[in-house]
Order: structure tokens, then sequence, then C-alpha cells
């Protein structure tokens, strides 16, 4: 029954790649879409692998395309997409809350990596917003500052020190104001453009 149940897993695995091979500089390399649903997570990665997907020491980078975790009442979603022009290759993701996940984070983050002639990635830039709870959770955390001035040097010390944790787990540099409006702005055009050519295939 356990030979039965792993060839079963296998499969459903195997089903639910989808392989796409592109050249950049004259290289090839492969996108390969790896579909899930375990422990409580369901979703869809991108693998980016120079040459074919067979050599796993060739593997430049993964990303989320989608996951959400949580049931209905309380949803955490992330919705990624990625675009390739040149030898530019962005990637744009999206965080949203559904019902009452109020721990769940909320926000948007744009990557850009640079594809080199040595079919190498170097990540030129990454730009994030991201509310890692609902406004007044958590009453001690420096995310409150994000809607309010911090005054006093303890409000300032607690505002830096959540940029600086969310930077970190988050790898980016977080924006404000305008550019944070223009941020969400562009990473929601990029998830519309993604369905679009969606509905066309």
């Amino acid at each position: 029954m356990k030979v039965f149940l792993s060839l079963l897993l296998i499969s459903v695995q195997l089903f639910s790649n989808a392989v796409e091979k592109l050249s950049i500089n004259k290289q090839l390399y492969t996108i390969v879409k790896e579909a899930y649903d375990e422990y409580g997570d369901k979703g869809e990665i991108m693998r980016f692998y120079k040459g074919n997907e067979e050599n796993k020491s060739a593997l430049l980078l993964t990303f989320t395309l989608f996951n959400q975790t949580g049931a209905c009442s309380a949803r955490e979603l992330q919705k990624g997409s990625y675009e390739i022009n040149g030898k530019n290759l962005t990637l744009y993701t999206l965080w949203k809350r559904q019902g009452n996940a109020e721990e769940a984070p909320y926000g948007a983050r744009i990557q850009l990596y640079k594809i080199l002639e040595n079919s190498s990635l170097k990540k030129v830039s990454s730009r994030l917003y991201i509310e890692t709870t609902i406004r007044d959770y958590d009453k001690n955390s420096g995310m409150q500052y994000l809607f309010q001035e911090a005054k006093t040097e303890e409000e300032k010390k607690k505002l830096q020190e959540y940029i600086e944790e969310v930077e970190e787990n988050y790898e980016g540099t977080f924006v404000f104001a305008k550019e944070r409006k223009k941020l969400m702005k562009e990473v929601r055009k990029a998830l519309r453009r993604k369905t679009k050519a969606q509905w066309k295939k």
C-alpha cells in the first residue's frame, strides 16, 4: 500500500508541473511551475533553472506564484507574477488577508534581477511595503507608526526596529507615502497582466 501511495503522489506531482524553455543571452533557461497542496498550504511555485531542470544544481531561483493558508474565515493569501524583459527578471508579490486573518501580512514587493552573461542572477533592487498584522492588533509594535507620526525617541526606535525586521524577513527596502502607493499599484497591474495572459491561453 505504501508503494502504491508513493507512486500516486509522484504521478500527481508530475501532472501538476508545467515546463517552459526560453533563450536569454543565447543561453537556455527553464522555468518549471509546480503545484502543491500539503500541511494546510495550497499553491504554486516557480523554479528558474540555467539549462535543463534535470540538473538540480543549476537552480537559480525559487518564487511563489500563489499560496493560501488557513480556513475561509481567516485566510492568508500570497500572489506572485514574474516578467522577463530582455536581460531583466522582475518578480511581483502581493500579500492579502481574507476574513479574520488578523496576523496575516498585507503589502507588496517588487524584486528586479539582472540575468548576467555568465548565466547567474544579480539582484538589482527590492522594494517593499508590509503590514505584518491588522492595524491596532499589537499596540506595542512599531507598525502603528506607519499610520501616526512617531514623536518621541522611543516611538521612533520602535518604528525603526519594525522596518528593519520587515526588511530582513521579506528581503527588501521599505518604502513610504507616494512610493508605497506606486509600489502597490505596479504590483496590482502586473497581476492583472498575468490574469489577462492566462485568459488568452
